[in-house]
């Protein structure tokens, strides 16, 4: 999709982009009180330091496993969903 396109999805005036280092940079410069950022969402690095691969894996495999029961008790069967 173009910018633009996104833009009007989102609902938002101006879309920015911008590199995790400069997020980063934004958030500590908005309060001197934040002395972490938590960007696992970004880079996978979580502040517990407790979180690796194999932990997200069991998570994942356990969600997939709920979730695949909750269609098959509603009755419903997986449907692909075209992105983008």
């Amino acid at each position: 999709r173009e910018e633009h396109e996104v833009g009007e999805y989102l609902g938002a005036d101006r879309l920015f982009y911008q590199n995790l280092g400069d997020l980063k940079q934004a958030v500590a410069l908005g309060s001197r009180n934040i002395t972490t950022f938590d960007a696992s969402c970004f880079d996978g690095e979580y502040v517990t330091g407790d979180v690796d691969q194999a932990y997200l894996r069991e998570i994942g495999l356990s969600r997939s496993d709920s979730a695949k029961q909750v269609s098959i008790d509603f009755g419903e069967e997986d449907e692909e969903v075209p992105v983008g």
